[in-house]
C-alpha cells in the first residue's frame, strides 16, 4: 500500500484526500485494472479515518467509473483514470424531472464542460416536497462542487450554502429575488427574452396582445412579464392586466384552459406571448378547441425552442436561449471557484427565432 496517508493540515475534506491517494495508487500501477483495493478496514487503520470517510471516497470512485464494489467480496479496479486531479461534481435537479426537454439539455451541457475540464459529473434528483433532500444528497456524495438547477426552493438553496461546496446555479430559476451577489448564477436573460417576443409582435401590427406566465413568484417569470410590459410601454401601448394570465404548473395541459378563458373573456386579442413552449402548445390547443388556429386565429410567440416547437403547425416562432451553453457556463463558473476567482453573476443573451406562427394583424 501507498505510504502516503491523509494531511490533516490541509483543508480538503478527508473524503476527497484519500480518494486522491487512490487514484494516485492507480494511475502508478500499485492496484492495476482488475486487481483488488485494500479492504475498508485496511483503509481505515493505514490512514486513521473513520468508516464513512472511506466509503465516501469509494463511493466516489465508484460514481466515476473507476472501481466497482462487490457485496463482501471488496473493491476492484475497472480502469485508470487519466493525468491530473479528477473533481467529482454533482448535478442536482430540483423539483423537476430529468426527462424535461430543458433540464436535460442543460445537463448535457454540463456533462460535456465537465469532461472537457477533466471532472466527472454524478447526477441525483430532488423530488418536490422532499424536505431535506438535497441536504441528504450533499452530505452522501463525496464531491467537491455542484451545478444546482431546475425549480430552486429555498430549503435546497440552505443546503447548498450549508454544505460550504463551491456551487453554481445553473438556469437561474432560484426563488430569490435577486441571488444574492455572491451567488454563481448563469442563466438566460429572461427579462430580454421578454422584450424580444413583445416587439415582434408589436412590429407585425399587433396591439391587443395576450400573456400567459408561470407564477412570478419565480423570477424567471417576474422577468419575462416585465420584459412583456416593457416593449408595451415603449410602443405606447397601453399595459392592460385582463390580458395576463397566470397558469398554476408548468404544461401544456394546465395552459390549454387558461388560454380558452383568456381568449373567450378578452375576443380582441389578436396576438399571445407564451412565456415558455409548452404554454404555446396548450395554446395551439385551445384554438382548435375554438374552430381556430394560428396564425389567422392568433399570432404566438412561445419560449426555449424546445425539440417540438418546429414541429408544431405551423412551426412555432419563439425565444431561443443557449440552454446547453448554461450547463457548460455552470460549469465554467465551478472551475473559476476551484481557482479561487472572485464569483460573478452571468446573463446569456436569448434570440428571436422566427418561424410561422406570426402574421402581420389585419385590422
Amino acid at each position: 500500500m501507498s505510504r502516503r496517508t491523509i494531511d490533516r493540515s490541509l483543508p480538503t475534506h478527508l473524503h476527497v484526500q484519500l480518494r486522491e491517494l487512490l487514484t494516485d495508487g492507480i494511475r502508478r500501477g500499485e492496484w492495476p485494472v482488475g486487481s483488488q483495493l485494500p479492504s475498508i478496514r485496511e483503509l481505515i487503520d493505514t490512514h486513521e479515518v473513520s468508516l464513512p470517510v472511506v466509503r465516501m471516497a469509494l463511493d466516489a470512485l465508484v460514481e466515476a467509473g473507476i472501481i466497482r464494489t462487490e457485496h463482501g467480496r471488496g473493491s476492484f479496479v475497472v480502469r485508470v483514470p487519466e493525468s491530473g486531479t479528477m473533481r467529482l461534481l454533482l448535478f442536482l435537479l430540483c423539483n423537476r424531472s430529468r426527462l424535461d426537454p430543458f433540464f436535460s439539455r442543460v445537463l448535457s451541457g454540463a456533462e460535456r464542460a465537465a469532461s472537457d475540464a477533466g471532472c466527472a459529473l454524478v447526477y441525483r434528483q430532488i423530488e418536490p416536497d422532499d424536505v431535506g433532500g438535497a441536504a441528504r444528497q450533499l452530505s452522501a456524495l463525496a464531491v467537491e462542487g455542484v451545478v444546482c438547477t431546475g425549480d430552486i426552493d429555498d430549503d435546497s438553496y440552505r443546503a447548498l450554502v450549508d454544505s460550504e461546496l463551491p456551487f453554481a446555479l445553473a438556469g437561474g430559476l432560484l426563488r430569490q429575488h435577486p441571488a444574492p451577489p455572491e451567488v454563481r448564477i448563469i442563466g438566460n436573460d429572461n427579462f430580454q427574452g421578454g422584450r424580444l417576443a413583445t416587439d415582434h409582435l408589436l412590429a407585425a401590427g399587433h396591439r391587443r396582445i395576450g400573456l400567459i406566465t408561470g407564477p412570478v413568484v419565480s423570477r424567471h417569470w417576474k422577468l419575462r412579464r416585465l420584459g412583456y410590459e416593457a416593449a408595451l410601454r415603449e410602443a405606447g401601448v397601453p399595459f392592460d392586466p385582463a390580458l395576463v394570465v397566470e397558469c398554476p404548473s408548468d404544461s401544456a395541459d394546465a395552459a390549454e384552459p387558461v388560454i380558452a378563458r383568456l381568449l373567450s373573456k378578452q375576443p380582441d386579442v389578436t396576438a399571445l406571448f407564451a412565456g415558455n413552449d409548452r404554454y404555446a402548445l396548450g395554446a395551439y390547443r385551445a384554438l382548435r378547441s375554438l374552430g381556430r388556429r394560428p396564425p389567422l386565429g392568433l399570432s404566438i410567440v412561445g419560449y426555449d425552442d424546445l425539440d417540438f416547437a418546429e414541429t408544431l403547425e405551423p412551426p412555432l416562432t419563439t425565444i431561443q436561449p443557449d440552454i446547453e451553453g448554461i450547463g457548460e457556463g455552470a460549469v465554467g463558473l465551478l472551475m473559476e471557484a476551484f481557482a479561487g476567482q472572485p464569483s460573478r453573476q452571468v446573463l446569456r443573451r436569448v434570440r428571436l427565432l422566427e418561424r410561422g406562427s406570426v402574421v402581420p394583424f389585419i385590422g
